[in-house]
């Protein structure tokens, strides 16, 4: 059953470009505190986004989680001269909204039993930006127990087991890919160990 925001995304979500503006500012302001995605992997995800949402395609809702979360980021962290599209006072409607939208899609795309990537980007990208700035302690938790569970699910844990080297020595492997994974396996453990 699709999501009920799906006819209206286009009303919710900024237009392409003011998106790109977002995004830019996501990487030019914010990026550097969270070590967990590659930026050209994300503006392809950001692209194909829009591209299915201008063709009134279904969007993928794990890319849309965490394109949502990083405007979002964006809207939060943004300062009065930011130079982005809203004024600095609705920065914080702006933020909430696409949390929210973050968290529906999350929702659709049944992040907990089909854990993708950009489903676990986007749940430690909210978890991040509400330990550090809104306090929702009990959400945080929860974020945090399912954080854990789902890098478990997808088998991060065990990316460098001996066995698993192994296992690449005589296949292809998508370096990039691994590296992502490696990035957000020991995010997510030295968040836990510091928590």
């Amino acid at each position: 059953m699709a999501p009920t925001f799906n006819n209206n995304l286009p009303a919710l979500l900024p237009s392409r470009a003011q998106g790109t503006i977002l995004l830019d500012y996501y990487f030019d302001h914010v990026n550097w505190i969270y070590h967990i995605i590659h930026k050209p992997t994300v503006r392809r995800l950001f692209d194909s986004l829009y591209t299915s949402i201008e063709l009134g395609r279904i969007p993928d809702y794990g890319h849309l989680s965490l394109i949502t979360t990083l405007f979002a980021l964006s809207a939060y962290f943004c300062g009065p001269k930011s130079g982005l599209y809203f004024k600095s006072t609705e920065a914080m409607t702006h933020s909430r909204r696409w949390t929210l939208l973050a968290q529906e899609a999350l929702s659709a795309a049944n992040c907990l039993t089909d854990p993708t990537v950009e489903t676990l980007q986007s749940l430690i990208l909210m978890a991040a930006h509400m330990m550090a700035n809104i306090g929702a302690i009990a959400t945080l938790r929860t974020l945090s127990a399912t954080i854990m569970h789902t890098a478990r699910t997808m088998s991060l844990h065990t990316l460098d087991t001996p066995r698993n080297k192994k296992l690449r020595e005589n296949t292809t492997v998508n370096h990039l890919d691994l590296e992502v994974k490696r990035r957000l396996w020991w995010h997510i453990a030295s968040t836990d160990w510091y928590a």
